[in-house]
Protein backbone atom coordinates (compact mmCIF):
# COMPACT_ATOMS: atom_id res chain seq x y z
CA UNK A 1 0.00 0.00 0.00
CA UNK A 2 0.62 3.36 -0.67
CA UNK A 3 2.62 5.20 2.02
CA UNK A 4 0.40 8.13 3.50
CA UNK A 5 0.75 11.11 1.44
CA UNK A 6 2.40 14.32 2.40
CA UNK A 7 1.50 17.47 1.16
CA UNK A 8 3.64 20.58 0.93
CA UNK A 9 2.52 23.99 -0.10
CA UNK A 10 5.19 25.33 -1.55
CA UNK A 11 6.36 23.16 -4.85
CA UNK A 12 9.39 25.08 -5.50
CA UNK A 13 11.06 25.02 -1.77
CA UNK A 14 10.40 21.49 -2.07
CA UNK A 15 12.39 20.81 -5.20
CA UNK A 16 15.34 22.85 -4.43
CA UNK A 17 15.23 20.70 -1.03
CA UNK A 18 15.19 17.62 -3.28
CA UNK A 19 18.05 19.45 -5.47
CA UNK A 20 20.51 19.49 -2.50
CA UNK A 21 19.27 15.70 -1.31
CA UNK A 22 20.60 14.40 -4.41
CA UNK A 23 23.62 16.31 -4.60
CA UNK A 24 24.35 15.09 -0.90
CA UNK A 25 23.39 12.18 -2.17
CA UNK A 26 25.70 12.11 -5.34
CA UNK A 27 28.87 13.59 -2.79
CA UNK A 28 28.34 10.18 -0.68
CA UNK A 29 28.61 8.30 -3.79
CA UNK A 30 31.46 9.95 -5.52
CA UNK A 31 33.32 9.82 -2.07
CA UNK A 32 32.87 5.96 -2.04
CA UNK A 33 33.39 5.07 -5.04
CA UNK A 34 36.47 6.98 -4.65
CA UNK A 35 37.60 5.34 -1.67
CA UNK A 36 36.88 1.71 -3.30
CA UNK A 37 38.34 2.72 -6.29
CA UNK A 38 41.35 0.63 -6.41
CA UNK A 39 39.07 -2.84 -5.90
CA UNK A 40 37.54 -1.54 -9.12
CA UNK A 41 37.05 -4.27 -12.30
CA UNK A 42 39.48 -2.55 -15.23
CA UNK A 43 38.81 -2.29 -18.88
CA UNK A 44 37.32 0.60 -20.03
CA UNK A 45 33.88 0.90 -17.89
CA UNK A 46 34.95 -1.21 -15.08
CA UNK A 47 35.57 2.15 -13.14
CA UNK A 48 31.81 3.94 -14.20
CA UNK A 49 30.49 0.15 -13.41
CA UNK A 50 31.54 0.16 -9.41
CA UNK A 51 30.28 3.66 -8.94
CA UNK A 52 27.10 3.26 -11.04
CA UNK A 53 26.34 -0.05 -9.11
CA UNK A 54 27.37 1.74 -5.71
CA UNK A 55 25.23 4.83 -7.04
CA UNK A 56 22.16 2.36 -7.31
CA UNK A 57 22.39 0.59 -4.38
CA UNK A 58 22.44 3.89 -2.06
CA UNK A 59 19.44 4.93 -4.04
CA UNK A 60 17.75 1.96 -2.65
CA UNK A 61 18.30 2.24 0.66
CA UNK A 62 16.91 6.05 0.65
CA UNK A 63 14.22 4.76 -1.29
CA UNK A 64 13.16 2.45 1.44
CA UNK A 65 14.44 4.77 3.98
CA UNK A 66 11.44 7.22 2.61
CA UNK A 67 8.99 4.27 2.70
CA UNK A 68 9.34 3.70 -0.89
CA UNK A 69 9.09 0.11 -1.11
CA UNK A 70 5.42 0.18 -2.92
CA UNK A 71 7.53 0.59 -5.91
CA UNK A 72 8.32 -3.25 -6.02
CA UNK A 73 5.18 -4.44 -4.24
CA UNK A 74 2.21 -2.69 -5.72
CA UNK A 75 0.01 -3.22 -8.46
CA UNK A 76 1.61 -2.47 -11.93
CA UNK A 77 1.34 -3.62 -15.62
CA UNK A 78 3.25 -6.49 -16.80
CA UNK A 79 6.88 -6.16 -18.34
CA UNK A 80 5.85 -6.68 -21.54
CA UNK A 81 2.75 -4.61 -21.91
CA UNK A 82 4.50 -1.98 -19.87
CA UNK A 83 6.75 -1.62 -22.95
CA UNK A 84 4.79 -0.76 -25.64
CA UNK A 85 4.58 2.54 -24.39
CA UNK A 86 8.53 2.86 -24.86
CA UNK A 87 8.11 2.52 -28.35
CA UNK A 88 9.88 5.72 -29.78
CA UNK A 89 12.50 4.59 -27.47
CA UNK A 90 13.14 0.97 -28.66
CA UNK A 91 13.02 2.35 -32.25
CA UNK A 92 16.07 4.50 -31.43
CA UNK A 93 17.68 2.01 -29.64
CA UNK A 94 17.63 -0.46 -32.67
CA UNK A 95 18.19 2.27 -35.14
CA UNK A 96 21.57 2.69 -32.91
CA UNK A 97 22.10 -0.86 -32.33
CA UNK A 98 22.29 -1.44 -36.38
CA UNK A 99 24.36 1.34 -36.77
CA UNK A 100 27.05 1.12 -34.45
CA UNK A 101 27.30 -2.80 -34.94
CA UNK A 102 27.89 -2.12 -38.55
CA UNK A 103 30.68 0.47 -37.81
CA UNK A 104 32.23 -2.16 -34.83
CA UNK A 105 35.90 -2.38 -35.68
CA UNK A 106 36.94 -4.80 -32.77
CA UNK A 107 37.40 -4.11 -29.34
CA UNK A 108 38.63 -5.81 -26.14
CA UNK A 109 35.47 -8.38 -24.73
CA UNK A 110 36.67 -7.10 -21.41
CA UNK A 111 35.45 -3.27 -22.89
CA UNK A 112 31.81 -4.33 -24.40
CA UNK A 113 31.13 -6.27 -20.88
CA UNK A 114 31.62 -3.60 -18.43
CA UNK A 115 29.83 -1.09 -20.59
CA UNK A 116 26.68 -3.70 -21.18
CA UNK A 117 26.95 -3.72 -16.92
CA UNK A 118 27.68 -0.01 -16.46
CA UNK A 119 24.47 0.61 -18.53
CA UNK A 120 22.44 -1.75 -16.58
CA UNK A 121 24.28 -0.20 -13.20
CA UNK A 122 22.65 3.46 -14.72
CA UNK A 123 19.47 2.24 -15.41
CA UNK A 124 18.69 1.32 -11.95
CA UNK A 125 20.92 3.76 -10.34
CA UNK A 126 19.09 6.92 -12.12
CA UNK A 127 15.13 5.60 -12.27
CA UNK A 128 15.49 4.31 -9.10
CA UNK A 129 16.72 7.90 -7.92
CA UNK A 130 14.46 10.10 -10.63
CA UNK A 131 11.27 8.15 -10.84
CA UNK A 132 11.32 5.61 -8.36
CA UNK A 133 12.06 7.99 -5.72
CA UNK A 134 11.58 11.83 -6.25
CA UNK A 135 8.75 11.26 -9.26
CA UNK A 136 6.71 9.45 -6.80
CA UNK A 137 8.05 12.16 -4.02
CA UNK A 138 6.50 15.16 -5.85
CA UNK A 139 3.08 13.51 -6.65
CA UNK A 140 2.18 12.47 -3.52
CA UNK A 141 3.14 15.40 -2.07
CA UNK A 142 1.34 17.85 -5.19
CA UNK A 143 -1.80 15.21 -5.73
CA UNK A 144 -2.13 13.29 -8.42
CA UNK A 145 -4.47 15.68 -10.77
CA UNK A 146 -3.11 15.73 -14.75
CA UNK A 147 -1.64 19.00 -13.93
CA UNK A 148 0.29 18.29 -10.64
CA UNK A 149 0.97 14.47 -12.03
CA UNK A 150 2.75 16.46 -15.36
CA UNK A 151 4.25 18.79 -13.17
CA UNK A 152 5.73 16.10 -10.85
CA UNK A 153 7.56 14.67 -14.34
CA UNK A 154 8.68 17.52 -15.10
CA UNK A 155 10.45 18.59 -11.71
CA UNK A 156 12.17 15.01 -11.70
CA UNK A 157 13.03 15.08 -15.49
CA UNK A 158 14.60 18.22 -14.40
CA UNK A 159 16.59 16.80 -12.11
CA UNK A 160 17.57 13.63 -14.05
CA UNK A 161 18.89 16.38 -16.99
CA UNK A 162 20.94 17.98 -14.86
CA UNK A 163 22.52 14.75 -13.67
CA UNK A 164 24.24 14.93 -16.90
CA UNK A 165 25.95 18.17 -16.42
CA UNK A 166 28.65 17.03 -14.39
CA UNK A 167 29.84 16.18 -17.86
CA UNK A 168 31.06 19.13 -18.18
CA UNK A 169 34.36 17.91 -16.25
CA UNK A 170 34.87 15.94 -19.41
CA UNK A 171 33.82 17.61 -22.70
CA UNK A 172 32.71 20.55 -24.16
CA UNK A 173 30.33 22.90 -23.53
CA UNK A 174 28.12 22.43 -26.35
CA UNK A 175 27.91 18.46 -26.32
CA UNK A 176 27.05 18.70 -22.66
CA UNK A 177 23.90 21.09 -23.30
CA UNK A 178 23.02 19.06 -26.29
CA UNK A 179 23.20 16.09 -24.17
CA UNK A 180 20.80 17.76 -20.95
CA UNK A 181 18.58 18.56 -23.17
CA UNK A 182 18.28 15.13 -24.93
CA UNK A 183 18.09 13.62 -20.88
CA UNK A 184 15.07 16.08 -20.21
CA UNK A 185 13.20 14.88 -23.00
CA UNK A 186 14.28 11.34 -22.58
CA UNK A 187 13.39 11.36 -18.74
CA UNK A 188 9.62 13.05 -19.80
CA UNK A 189 8.71 9.69 -21.49
CA UNK A 190 10.44 7.44 -19.19
CA UNK A 191 8.37 9.57 -15.97
CA UNK A 192 4.85 9.23 -18.07
CA UNK A 193 5.61 5.45 -18.76
CA UNK A 194 6.25 5.54 -15.39
CA UNK A 195 2.99 6.69 -14.13
CA UNK A 196 1.30 4.95 -16.61
CA UNK A 197 2.48 1.48 -15.51
CA UNK A 198 3.78 1.66 -12.08
CA UNK A 199 6.59 -1.04 -13.65
CA UNK A 200 9.96 0.42 -12.77
CA UNK A 201 11.41 -2.59 -14.10
CA UNK A 202 10.21 -1.83 -17.99
CA UNK A 203 11.44 2.09 -17.44
CA UNK A 204 14.97 0.15 -16.44
CA UNK A 205 15.13 -1.91 -19.19
CA UNK A 206 14.54 1.29 -21.53
CA UNK A 207 17.32 3.05 -20.41
CA UNK A 208 19.95 0.63 -20.21
CA UNK A 209 19.34 -0.83 -23.75
CA UNK A 210 19.02 2.67 -24.68
CA UNK A 211 22.22 3.55 -23.54
CA UNK A 212 23.73 0.21 -24.07
CA UNK A 213 23.31 0.98 -27.69
CA UNK A 214 24.48 4.53 -27.59
CA UNK A 215 27.79 3.15 -25.76
CA UNK A 216 28.56 0.13 -28.32
CA UNK A 217 29.41 2.90 -30.92
CA UNK A 218 32.19 4.55 -28.33
CA UNK A 219 32.74 0.88 -27.70
CA UNK A 220 33.33 0.04 -30.77
CA UNK A 221 36.32 2.42 -31.40
CA UNK A 222 40.39 0.95 -31.07
CA UNK A 223 40.95 3.75 -30.47
CA UNK A 224 39.18 6.64 -27.74
CA UNK A 225 37.98 9.80 -29.84
CA UNK A 226 37.20 13.19 -28.59
CA UNK A 227 35.00 15.92 -30.21
CA UNK A 228 37.24 18.37 -32.42
CA UNK A 229 36.67 21.54 -33.56
CA UNK A 230 33.23 22.83 -33.45
CA UNK A 231 31.87 25.10 -36.42
CA UNK A 232 28.93 26.62 -37.08
CA UNK A 233 27.08 23.43 -39.41
CA UNK A 234 28.65 20.78 -36.84
CA UNK A 235 26.32 22.99 -34.51
CA UNK A 236 23.42 22.93 -36.66
CA UNK A 237 23.57 19.69 -37.72
CA UNK A 238 23.75 18.46 -34.22
CA UNK A 239 21.20 20.29 -33.06
CA UNK A 240 18.62 19.04 -35.35
CA UNK A 241 19.65 15.44 -34.27
CA UNK A 242 18.71 16.21 -30.63
CA UNK A 243 15.99 18.66 -31.39
CA UNK A 244 14.06 15.39 -33.40
CA UNK A 245 14.62 13.05 -30.76
CA UNK A 246 13.48 15.61 -28.26
CA UNK A 247 10.39 15.85 -30.15
CA UNK A 248 10.12 12.23 -30.37
CA UNK A 249 10.38 12.09 -26.16
CA UNK A 250 7.64 14.56 -26.06
CA UNK A 251 5.24 12.77 -28.91
CA UNK A 252 5.53 9.82 -26.92
CA UNK A 253 5.02 11.47 -23.77
CA UNK A 254 1.68 12.94 -25.21
CA UNK A 255 0.48 9.29 -26.50
CA UNK A 256 0.98 7.66 -23.21
CA UNK A 257 -0.36 10.44 -20.82
CA UNK A 258 -3.53 10.24 -22.99
CA UNK A 259 -3.81 7.04 -22.37
CA UNK A 260 -3.58 7.51 -17.74
CA UNK A 261 -6.60 8.17 -16.07
CA UNK A 262 -6.54 11.01 -14.10
CA UNK A 263 -9.36 11.71 -11.11
CA UNK A 264 -9.91 15.47 -12.47
CA UNK A 265 -10.04 14.43 -16.20
CA UNK A 266 -12.98 12.35 -17.86
CA UNK A 267 -11.83 9.64 -19.98
CA UNK A 268 -11.49 9.69 -23.82
CA UNK A 269 -11.43 7.22 -26.24
CA UNK A 270 -9.97 9.76 -28.96
CA UNK A 271 -7.76 8.39 -31.80
CA UNK A 272 -4.26 9.13 -31.52
CA UNK A 273 -3.24 8.29 -35.24
CA UNK A 274 -2.14 12.39 -35.71
CA UNK A 275 0.52 11.53 -32.45
CA UNK A 276 1.75 8.31 -34.42
CA UNK A 277 2.27 9.37 -37.36
CA UNK A 278 3.34 12.60 -36.35
CA UNK A 279 6.40 10.03 -34.05
CA UNK A 280 7.07 7.68 -37.67
CA UNK A 281 7.56 10.81 -39.68
CA UNK A 282 10.23 12.12 -36.73
CA UNK A 283 11.72 8.71 -36.95
CA UNK A 284 12.25 8.70 -40.58
CA UNK A 285 13.66 12.72 -40.45
CA UNK A 286 15.94 11.45 -37.31
CA UNK A 287 17.97 8.79 -39.22
CA UNK A 288 18.81 10.83 -42.15
CA UNK A 289 22.70 10.94 -42.43
CA UNK A 290 22.68 15.18 -41.90
CA UNK A 291 26.41 14.19 -41.09
CA UNK A 292 26.77 13.82 -44.85
CA UNK A 293 25.70 17.14 -45.72
CA UNK A 294 28.66 18.69 -44.03
CA UNK A 295 32.35 18.34 -45.56
CA UNK A 296 33.80 18.83 -42.06
CA UNK A 297 31.61 16.69 -40.10
CA UNK A 298 33.19 13.37 -40.61
CA UNK A 299 36.54 14.76 -38.34
CA UNK A 300 34.38 16.18 -35.95
CA UNK A 301 35.34 13.18 -33.87
CA UNK A 302 39.03 13.03 -33.34
CA UNK A 303 40.43 9.86 -32.56
CA UNK A 304 43.86 9.66 -30.58
CA UNK A 305 46.80 9.35 -32.42
CA UNK A 306 48.05 5.87 -31.81
CA UNK A 307 48.00 2.40 -33.80
CA UNK A 308 48.09 -1.08 -32.65
CA UNK A 309 51.14 -2.96 -32.49
CA UNK A 310 50.96 -7.08 -32.17
CA UNK A 311 53.65 -9.78 -31.63
CA UNK A 312 54.36 -7.65 -28.49
CA UNK A 313 55.12 -10.55 -25.90
CA UNK A 314 57.44 -11.76 -23.46
CA UNK A 315 57.76 -8.49 -21.26
CA UNK A 316 57.76 -7.44 -17.94
CA UNK A 317 56.34 -4.43 -16.56
CA UNK A 318 58.09 -1.73 -13.69
CA UNK A 319 56.24 0.81 -12.12
CA UNK A 320 58.50 2.65 -10.04
CA UNK A 321 57.68 6.13 -8.58
CA UNK A 322 60.36 8.71 -7.97
CA UNK A 323 60.42 11.65 -5.80
CA UNK A 324 63.57 12.57 -7.84
CA UNK A 325 65.94 10.64 -10.24
CA UNK A 326 69.34 11.23 -10.73
CA UNK A 327 71.89 10.73 -13.78
CA UNK A 328 75.49 10.52 -13.00
CA UNK A 329 77.53 9.21 -15.90
CA UNK A 330 81.38 9.36 -16.54
CA UNK A 331 82.72 9.90 -20.05
CA UNK A 332 86.24 9.80 -21.67
CA UNK A 333 86.26 12.10 -24.05
CA UNK A 334 89.45 12.23 -26.55
CA UNK A 335 90.85 15.76 -27.61
CA UNK A 336 93.45 16.73 -30.08
CA UNK A 337 95.68 19.04 -29.18
CA UNK A 338 98.64 20.07 -31.61
CA UNK A 339 102.52 21.10 -31.13
CA UNK A 340 103.96 22.57 -34.03
CA UNK A 341 102.88 19.46 -36.71
CA UNK A 342 102.61 16.64 -33.92
CA UNK A 343 98.78 16.38 -32.96
CA UNK A 344 98.88 15.14 -29.26
CA UNK A 345 95.88 12.84 -28.62
CA UNK A 346 94.53 13.78 -24.72
CA UNK A 347 92.15 11.32 -23.29
CA UNK A 348 90.08 13.12 -20.83
CA UNK A 349 86.99 12.17 -18.46
CA UNK A 350 83.98 14.19 -17.93
CA UNK A 351 81.45 13.69 -15.21
CA UNK A 352 77.68 14.45 -16.30
CA UNK A 353 75.39 14.86 -13.42
CA UNK A 354 71.40 15.86 -13.35
CA UNK A 355 68.55 15.94 -11.35
CA UNK A 356 64.84 15.48 -12.03
CA UNK A 357 62.16 16.47 -9.73
CA UNK A 358 58.67 17.25 -9.44
CA UNK A 359 57.72 20.88 -8.01
CA UNK A 360 54.21 21.27 -6.89
CA UNK A 361 51.50 20.37 -9.27
CA UNK A 362 52.80 20.98 -12.32
CA UNK A 363 56.24 21.78 -13.24
CA UNK A 364 59.07 19.00 -13.63
CA UNK A 365 62.80 20.71 -12.49
CA UNK A 366 65.61 19.20 -14.42
CA UNK A 367 68.81 20.73 -13.10
CA UNK A 368 72.50 19.98 -13.96
CA UNK A 369 73.98 19.43 -10.71
CA UNK A 370 77.64 20.67 -11.79
CA UNK A 371 76.72 23.63 -13.02
CA UNK A 372 73.79 24.50 -11.36
CA UNK A 373 71.78 25.26 -14.13
CA UNK A 374 68.11 23.85 -14.09
CA UNK A 375 65.01 24.44 -16.86
CA UNK A 376 61.81 24.63 -14.78
CA UNK A 377 59.20 22.94 -17.47
CA UNK A 378 55.70 23.84 -16.71
CA UNK A 379 52.77 21.47 -17.85
CA UNK A 380 48.60 22.48 -18.28
CA UNK A 381 47.84 19.65 -16.73
CA UNK A 382 48.87 17.97 -13.61
CA UNK A 383 51.61 15.99 -13.37
CA UNK A 384 50.63 12.31 -12.02
CA UNK A 385 54.39 10.79 -12.66
CA UNK A 386 57.16 10.78 -14.19
CA UNK A 387 60.08 8.35 -15.64
CA UNK A 388 63.63 8.19 -16.44
CA UNK A 389 64.42 4.70 -18.22
CA UNK A 390 68.30 4.57 -19.34
CA UNK A 391 67.92 2.50 -22.67
CA UNK A 392 71.40 1.04 -23.54
CA UNK A 393 73.01 4.22 -24.73
CA UNK A 394 69.64 6.91 -24.28
CA UNK A 395 67.42 8.11 -22.09
CA UNK A 396 63.51 8.39 -22.61
CA UNK A 397 61.96 11.04 -20.39
CA UNK A 398 58.37 10.81 -19.68
CA UNK A 399 55.64 13.09 -18.05
CA UNK A 400 52.39 12.10 -17.44
CA UNK A 401 49.86 14.83 -17.14
CA UNK A 402 46.23 14.02 -15.95
CA UNK A 403 43.28 16.75 -16.51
CA UNK A 404 40.19 15.37 -17.87
CA UNK A 405 42.22 13.29 -19.95
CA UNK A 406 45.93 11.99 -20.30
CA UNK A 407 48.92 13.93 -22.25
CA UNK A 408 52.12 12.30 -22.60
CA UNK A 409 55.39 14.49 -22.84
CA UNK A 410 58.12 12.54 -24.22
CA UNK A 411 61.97 12.92 -25.06
CA UNK A 412 64.72 10.54 -25.96
CA UNK A 413 66.86 13.55 -26.61
CA UNK A 414 69.28 12.71 -23.86
CA UNK A 415 72.13 10.57 -25.20
CA UNK A 416 75.25 9.05 -22.94
CA UNK A 417 77.72 10.39 -25.95
CA UNK A 418 75.64 14.09 -26.53
CA UNK A 419 75.86 15.42 -22.75
CA UNK A 420 76.65 18.15 -22.09
CA UNK A 421 77.57 20.98 -19.15
CA UNK A 422 76.58 23.64 -21.51
CA UNK A 423 73.85 25.37 -20.04
CA UNK A 424 72.41 25.34 -23.92
CA UNK A 425 71.78 21.41 -23.67
CA UNK A 426 69.36 21.87 -21.45
CA UNK A 427 67.36 24.32 -23.56
CA UNK A 428 67.87 21.75 -26.33
CA UNK A 429 66.33 19.08 -23.72
CA UNK A 430 62.96 21.26 -23.09
CA UNK A 431 62.53 21.74 -27.00
CA UNK A 432 62.50 17.89 -27.69
CA UNK A 433 59.50 16.83 -25.72
CA UNK A 434 56.92 15.97 -28.16
CA UNK A 435 53.48 15.57 -26.72
CA UNK A 436 50.73 12.76 -26.92
CA UNK A 437 46.97 13.36 -26.30
CA UNK A 438 45.53 9.84 -24.73
CA UNK A 439 42.86 8.41 -22.78
CA UNK A 440 43.01 8.86 -18.72
CA UNK A 441 45.96 6.78 -18.03
CA UNK A 442 46.12 4.94 -14.46
CA UNK A 443 50.29 4.87 -14.33
CA UNK A 444 53.66 4.94 -16.25
CA UNK A 445 56.21 2.83 -15.88
CA UNK A 446 58.49 0.76 -18.61
CA UNK A 447 58.99 -2.28 -19.99
CA UNK A 448 61.99 -4.73 -19.86
CA UNK A 449 62.60 -7.91 -22.27
CA UNK A 450 63.66 -11.86 -21.48
CA UNK A 451 65.30 -11.81 -24.80
CA UNK A 452 67.09 -8.84 -24.73
CA UNK A 453 68.28 -5.64 -23.26
CA UNK A 454 65.83 -3.00 -24.73
CA UNK A 455 63.25 -1.01 -22.50
CA UNK A 456 60.26 1.23 -23.71
CA UNK A 457 57.83 3.90 -21.93
CA UNK A 458 54.93 1.56 -20.79
CA UNK A 459 51.07 3.28 -20.22
CA UNK A 460 48.07 1.71 -18.60
CA UNK A 461 45.11 3.80 -19.65
CA UNK A 462 42.32 3.56 -16.71
CA UNK A 463 40.10 1.09 -19.01
CA UNK A 464 42.91 -1.56 -19.09
CA UNK A 465 44.79 -0.54 -22.51
CA UNK A 466 48.17 -0.96 -22.48
CA UNK A 467 50.82 1.61 -24.28
CA UNK A 468 54.72 2.04 -25.15
CA UNK A 469 56.70 4.59 -26.69
CA UNK A 470 58.90 2.73 -29.44
CA UNK A 471 61.69 4.85 -31.75
CA UNK A 472 59.82 8.20 -31.20
CA UNK A 473 55.77 6.85 -31.52
CA UNK A 474 52.86 5.64 -29.43
CA UNK A 475 51.47 2.14 -30.05
CA UNK A 476 48.54 0.51 -28.37
CA UNK A 477 49.43 -3.23 -27.73
CA UNK A 478 47.10 -5.35 -29.44
CA UNK A 479 46.52 -8.10 -26.49
CA UNK A 480 43.09 -9.42 -28.20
Amino acid sequence: MKKEEKKEKNIWAYYIKMIFVFIIVSGVVSLLSGILLDYSIFYKYGTKFLAEAIYAIFVLVVMLLFHNSYVFTGRKEGFKKSLKYGIPIIAITIYELIINILGYNGAPLGNIITAFFFCISVGFAEEFLCRGWLQNEFIERFGDTKKNVITSILLASSIFALMHAANFLYQDVFQTIMQIINAFGLGILLGTIYYKTKNIWSVIFLHAAYDFAIFLGEVGYVKDCTYGTLTNSIALVTMIEIFLLVALWILGSIYVLKKCNFPDVKSSRKKNSTIILSMAIIFLLFIIPYGLLVPEYKDYLVCYNYVKIEDFNNYTTHYPHYERYYINSNRDDIVYSTNGERINEIITNSNHAYEFRKEGYSKLIIKNINTAYEKIIEYDGVITDFQVVENQNKYYIAVLTNENESTIYYSDYMMKENLSNENEFLNDLEASFVKFELPEMDRIGYVTFSDNDEKYVFMESKAYDHFIIKNGSLYLIDEN
